[in-house]
């Protein structure tokens, strides 16, 4: 019996260590399928792409989506998109919907949106586009926590990525250029919204993301990313806000921590050759008000008001 009992255990202990092992290599497999993908995410190749983000609650549902085509040796990127926006009120269904679309062509970005009585443009020159994201794939591998391969098949992995909740809201900010403004009450309002996103992002912890990726090209297939717990803490984070109490809109936004998802999902194609000629602004946005310098005048007459 003792032989027996001493053969059992034996065994408990190799299963352990194989199971434990099995573990470690779907991590560093999964760890390193997504750095390839990371690497490669700077090597821009011709690419049709689909974006989803859903908002929903039993008070609202809501889709921000688009569809893109971006030529990288043309310079060119084009995109037509759609806000649908649903809204129960007073035992009513309100909806919402505003069309987009954004055209990026050499350094010159143009804007199309619908808006009160018709199409609205705006439109930049010179814009430095290349340089948007300058971050290097180590400053990107060092937002990831975790990555464990799920599946391996004949020509994809499936893998789940962890990022790093508290590192995500550091790059974030990090991005945002504008300078403070001399208005001192607006800049600690903005401040201490920004610290409450934190904090929020703190509980968090992490973001999850399963990645489909192509073993051949090590470009992402399909993207979903889970987003409802950020939101949830985003919301709980700004119903405790003094403001918030103040305007009454703290029990509301606590519900809608509550009971609100957002999930983000993305799909990539590269089968090409695409034809730029078939993604062109329809001819009544054509037509669109050009309220650029409106908008550059209203900014320079706030600003002035500010002083």
């Amino acid at each position: 019996m003792r032989a027996v009992r001493f053969l059992l255990a034996l065994m408990l202990m190799l299963s352990i260590a194989l199971t434990a092992s099995a573990a470690s290599l779907a991590e560093q497999a999964g760890y390193d399928a997504f750095k390839r993908l990371v690497e490669k995410s700077n090597e821009k190749v011709d690419c049709i792409s689909k974006f989803q983000l859903i908002f929903h609650n039993p008070y609202a549902h809501g889709e921000l989506s688009a569809r893109d085509l971006e030529l990288p040796n043309e310079k060119f990127d084009f995109t037509q998109g759609a806000l649908d926006l649903n809204v129960a009120l007073g035992g009513k269904m309100i909806n919402l919907e505003a069309p987009f679309y954004v055209v990026e062509d050499g350094k010159k970005l143009e804007i199309y949106f619908s808006w009160l009585d018709g199409w609205k443009k705006l439109a930049f020159d010179d814009l430095p586009l290349d340089e948007v994201d300058k971050h290097s794939v180590d400053e990107k591998m060092a937002l990831v926590t975790g990555a464990v391969l799920l599946n391996d098949v004949e020509s994809q992995q499936i893998v789940r990525v962890a990022f790093d909740a508290e590192k995500l809201a550091d790059l974030f900010k990090s991005e945002e250029k504008e300078p403070p403004t001399e208005d001192a009450k607006k800049d600690k309002r903005s401040e201490r919204i920004g610290q409450l996103m934190r904090e929020a992002f703190l509980k968090t912890g992490t973001v999850n993301a399963t990645f489909s990726i192509d073993k051949a090209t090590s470009l992402p297939l399909m993207v979903e990313m889970d987003l409802t717990d950020s939101l949830t803490n985003v919301l709980q984070a700004v119903a405790s806000d003094e403001e918030a109490v103040k305007n009454g809109a703290s029990e509301l936004l606590s519900s809608l921590a509550s009971t609100s998802s957002l999930k983000l999902y993305a799909i990539f194609d590269y089968s090409g050759p695409f034809d730029r000629k078939k993604y062109q602004l329809p001819k009544d946005v054509k037509k669109a008000k050009d309220i650029t310098q409106d908008l550059l005048s209203l900014a320079k007459t706030e600003s002035k008001e500010t002083r």
